[in-house]
């Protein structure tokens, strides 16, 4: 009776122990989801790219073009016609796929 008693406590144990570890390492990796967004302000232009989709070519620093996963056909075409260099508030969503959140100080929709 001792034996069965101590083995059921043993995996009661266990089992408790790996599901907190569980649940720790999923609120770890959620962090570093969240952490690893990057917010920056890319000074450029906005262009129509490859297959007609809304991209920024960075004339500041380093030369780089991103892909605008956020784009709102309205406001994106002025800033197209105008050829105006601008400042954008960007959030890189991952690798070269951007959302803006500011043109020119403006909130973006």
């Amino acid at each position: 009776m001792k034996k069965g008693y101590i083995s059921l406590l043993m995996t009661t144990a266990f089992i408790l122990i790996f599901a907190s570890l569980t649940v720790q390492c999923t609120q770890i990796q959620t962090d570093q989801q969240v952490k690893s967004r990057i917010e920056r302000t890319i000074t450029g232009e906005i262009a129509t790219g490859y297959k007609g989709n809304y991209i920024i070519r960075s004339k500041k620093g380093t030369v780089e073009v991103f892909s605008i996963l956020n784009p709102e056909p309205k406001i994106l075409d002025e800033y197209i016609k105008s050829d105006r260099i601008v400042d954008i508030d960007i959030e890189v969503i991952n690798g070269d796929n951007i959302e803006i959140k500011k043109i020119d100080g403006k909130e973006y929709p």
